[in-house]
């Protein structure tokens, strides 16, 4: 089989590598396919094959994606990436070269965002990053249409980011600058390289204290702590750096919270909280399907 692709293709592999208007059009998509969630799905992705190539655990991500393929008329093919030949030293280029000419578009969800970096120099298809050290972009993308979807777009808006400095901080820190709005951070153990990467962002400004950044903010987020198996991330958490009910008295009435899940109710966000009337974390989720759908959709347009 040929390479799938008869042109250079796009990959999405950090949030700045579509533009604005391409997410709005994205988003308006997405939109359309959630309203037809009972109707008859249009088939763009009849077929067309996705690989996920995961060489971490998934839940969301890989049941969203396989589900969304399915809908469109594709159909995906699931590789654990720990029992492939890559595991084994073969290196991401081959691994690129051989899967594009299998499928349509390539998902990975790796440990390390260099793999996916060399997978898409080498690939002749669609490589999409569903989460790396570095960068969890179809994560935040879909965050940020949630928002759109409750409360309008973010332009000139507050998000608060009490966490670990980790992979979702960092694409959150490009979407402050493609959609135009206040990013407060607040990470727990005050790492100076940390602050320092903050605040030379546009857009972005560091806290000490959680509650602080959590100051008329139009949408609270976190995450799990040390998810990533961040070195900077804290053995501990302190209830003072846990997403409750004095940080979310501190936002605006009418702001929401969200998470990207899995959650530890008690640790970095309260249940109350967590499950509050405030909380979009189930359609946070369930926007995933949507969002990624409409992101592979425009990658092989």
């Amino acid at each position: 089989m040929f390479c799938a692709m008869t042109r250079q293709p796009r990959h999405f592999l950090q949030l700045s590598d579509l533009t604005r208007r391409e997410y709005e059009g994205i988003f308006d998509a997405a939109l359309r396919l959630r309203g037809n969630r009972r109707c008859s799905w249009p088939h763009k992705l009849r077929n067309k094959i996705a690989v996920l190539l995961f060489s971490k655990p998934s839940t969301r991500t890989r049941a969203s994606i396989e589900a969304g393929v399915s809908m469109r008329g594709g159909a995906s093919v699931y590789l654990d990436g720990r029992l492939t030949q890559i595991a084994r030293g073969e290196s991401p280029e081959d691994t690129a070269m051989v899967l594009g000419r299998y499928a349509d578009v390539i998902v990975c969800r790796a440990g390390s965002h260099g793999i996916l970096t060399r997978l898409a120099q080498s690939s002749c298809v669609p490589v999409v990053n569903a989460l790396s050290d570095e960068y969890h972009p179809c994560q935040v993308a879909s965050d940020v249409f949630t928002y759109a979807d409750c409360r309008g777009y973010l332009d000139g808006r507050v998000v608060s980011w009490v966490g670990d400095a980790n992979n979702m901080l960092l694409s959150w820190m490009q979407a402050a600058r493609l959609f135009g709005f206040r990013l407060n951070v607040a990470c727990p153990g005050g790492n100076p390289s940390t602050r320092a990467m903050v605040v030379g962002s546009e857009g972005c400004s560091y806290f000490d204290d959680p509650t602080e950044a959590c100051s008329d903010a139009d949408a609270l987020c976190t995450d799990t702590m040390g998810s990533m198996g961040y070195r900077g991330a804290s053995p501990c958490h302190p209830q003072c750096w846990r997403v409750c009910e004095r940080a979310l008295n501190r936002a605006r009435p009418d702001a929401i919270v969200m998470h990207c899940l899995p959650s530890y109710r008690g640790v970095e966000i309260s249940g109350s909280v967590a499950d509050g009337s405030r909380s979009v974390v189930p359609q946070e989720a369930g926007n995933r399907l949507h969002v990624q759908q409409s992101i592979i959709e425009h990658l092989l347009a």
